[in-house]
């Protein structure tokens, strides 16, 4: 007798919410899948299976072939949700050895149909797992999607250490040793190492799946192809030598021309399947299905009014279809008007434009044939600013005009309407007093009134209207020096030629980030102050640079000038300050003259006040010069 390796049963259960879907009258069952690794599907000849609950045998069933992924339907006897139920699988070789076994014992979730699966594996001796029925799962997908392995000691002849409850998430392994031996590979019988294998001496040894060297009839030979009994199982050769063997998947999507109609496909989804009354799919040669379909209401839904509707054909064949017939009486109070009747013989025909009759009560508002009441073919008016509509049709009897006028702008439609401008509509002129500014106009319901209404807040301007109507414009005029006060320093004007030009830059420089110890000999801080352009102070290389100017006291300033060297800041911020400590920016980032060695750089502020005047040069034009600057004169009051 050979020696049979040891043999455990694994439960796989997956915990989801995925549901198959549920028939309108729940039924209760428990579907079981049985399935093996590769090497009890290598080894096993036959399956058996059997199941009993509370002592009454509900399933016993010997299989020969294609073994794998085998499916049980168990339901509780007599419809007992209540009822617990235990399974046992068991497979064999060809020799009659068992090779590996399983138990399970659950139950029933009423009103439900739920899934678990048994995977048989040859790795140690199975003990059973009881599980509560809520913990199996809701889909035959899911409860097959776990992959099972064999712990690291499979096979060690010692008890495993593996979960009993079967509650876990992961599959659940509890499996003891065989025989009284610890060593692996110790069969039933104790100790002795197995006898070594001789691949292809034409005997079976004890390692080997077949033997090449037996003849293809008898018992041990190795396959040469993988053909299943079953059009559904797909059979694929695995391994070489004496390890060959057929692995087997069942098919489970529909594939034309395989000879496989695997369980949910059709005739319209696959050509091996055969049209099958009752299924719930019109499929080849079916007029309907399922047969409670084939009704009059079903299948005569689109039936015309004035048409008696019938059925032919066999509706518990799925062949029934509508025959319609046609009525021709004329005949009041039937709700239906047979063609070449009229109203003045069946009440149920409309009144029929055409008849000579205008008929006000039907909706007809002419008669084409009326000489007094025909019907119009436009509702043109000839004016421009109207839309010509036409409701209803001659050929219904039913016309009716409306002219309205239309208020939105359209370009070459030979109207202006009352919204309309030049600006939107073509067929518009301009027209001063609209509010609208059009081509031509400088202004329209914005033209300035009077030279106090193009105030620009400077004094050193003259500020005045020009023009009459839609051409009215604001007018600026620069103020001259003048020789008495008007708030006005204007550009290039000193203290001596104008009053309002009086330079408050006579204290002094107190504070600079580069004092006169860091300028270039010769050229200090102070230079930039004693009102000679021709002098000049600068700074050694560096970036940034601050110097500060005291005015003794609050000014307000109108015109800053400063007079830059050509080696000059590059760019710089001019600031404004009460107490030395909180900076107002006049400027920000302007750039420094670059052009002329020597140019008065002149800008109107507004009106900035304080007494802390303060430059930042920023960077400069050349790294290896520093900061010049002849002359800072500030003019204010």
């Amino acid at each position: 007798m050979r020696n049979v390796g040891a043999v455990l049963w694994l439960f796989t259960l997956v915990m989801g919410t995925a549901c198959e879907a549920e028939p309108s009258s729940p039924t209760t069952k428990t579907v079981v899948i049985v399935d093996a690794d590769s090497s009890v599907m290598k080894t096993a000849a036959k399956l058996y299976v059997r199941v009993d609950s509370d002592g009454v045998e509900l399933l016993a069933r010997e299989l020969d072939h294609d073994l794998w992924m085998q499916q049980f339907v168990v339901e509780p006897p007599k419809g007992d949700a209540s009822r617990s139920f235990e399974l046992v699988a068991e497979a064999y070789d060809r020799y009659r050895e068992r090779v590996a076994s399983g138990r399970l014992k659950t139950g029933f979730v009423a009103g439900q149909t739920r899934y678990a699966r048994i995977t048989l594996t040859a790795c140690t001796k199975a003990e059973g797992v009881e599980l509560e029925p809520s913990d199996l799962v809701r889909s035959a997908s899911l409860a097959s999607a776990v992959t099972a392995q064999c712990p690291e000691d499979a096979g060690s002849g010692q008890a495993g250490s593996g979960g009993a409850s079967g509650r876990a998430l992961v599959p659940n392994i509890v499996e003891a040793g065989v025989g009284g031996g610890s060593g692996a590979g110790q069969g039933a019988g104790g100790g002795g190492a197995p006898a070594p294998n001789s691949c292809g001496d034409g005997a079976l040894g004890d390692e080997e799946l077949c033997d090449p060297k037996i003849a293809a009839d008898k018992l041990g030979a190795c396959p040469k192809s993988c053909s299943s009994q079953d059009t559904c199982k797909r059979g694929q050769l695995v391994g070489a030598g004496c390890q060959a063997h057929c692995e087997y998947t069942t098919i489970k999507e529909p594939v034309r021309d395989d000879g496989c109609c695997p369980e949910r496909a059709t005739a319209n989804t696959d050509n091996d399947c055969k049209a099958k009354c009752g299924n719930g799919v019109p499929e080849s040669g079916e007029t309907c299905d399922p047969p409670a379909s084939c009704t009059v209401a079903v299948l005569c839904s689109t039936a015309a009014a004035c048409t008696v509707p019938m059925l032919k054909g066999n509706t518990d064949q799925c062949s029934a279809t509508c025959d319609i017939q046609p009525l021709t009486i004329c005949k009041s109070g039937d709700r239906c008007c047979p063609a070449g009747c009229i109203n003045a013989q069946d009440d149920d025909c409309p009144v029929k434009c055409g008849d000579g009759v205008v008929d006000t009560e039907a909706g007809e508002t002419c008669e084409p044939s009326s000489s007094t009441q025909a019907c119009k073919q436009s509702c043109g008016d000839n004016e421009a600013c109207t839309d010509d509509i036409m409701l209803g049709s001659p050929m219904t009897c039913n016309v009716s005009c409306s002219n309205p006028l239309h208020l939105s702008p359209r370009d070459s439609d030979g109207c202006c309407p009352v919204a309309a401008n030049a600006n939107n509509d073509n067929d518009c002129a301009p027209k001063c007093g609209n509010g609208v500014p059009e081509s031509g106009e400088r202004c329209d319901g914005d033209c300035p009134s009077s030279a106090e209404a193009c105030n620009d807040g400077m004094a050193c301007t003259i500020d005045s209207v020009m023009g009459t109507g839609c051409q009215r414009r604001c007018s600026y005029t620069e103020r001259a020096a003048a020789s008495t006060p008007d708030d006005c320093c204007p550009e290039g004007a000193t203290d001596s030629s104008d009053p309002d030009c009086k330079n408050l830059l006579t204290g002094k420089i107190f504070e600079s980030s580069l004092p006169d110890s860091t300028a270039e000999p010769g050229h200090p801080v102070r230079l930039v102050t004693d009102d000679n352009d021709n002098t000049r102070w600068i700074s050694r290389p560096a970036s940034p640079v601050t110097l500060t100017v005291d005015l003794g006291a609050a000014h307000t300033l109108k015109r800053i000038a400063i007079i830059w060297a050509g080696d000059t800041i590059k760019r710089f911020n001019l600031e404004i300050s009460a107490d030395n400590a909180k900076w107002t920016t006049i400027v920000s980032g302007m750039t420094g003259n670059v052009q002329m060695e020597r140019e008065s750089y002149e800008m109107f502020s507004a009106d900035p006040t304080g007494r802390y005047f303060r430059i930042t040069g920023r960077d400069r034009w050349v790294s290896s010069y520093g900061n010049s600057i002849f002359e800072v004169r500030l003019y204010g009051q």
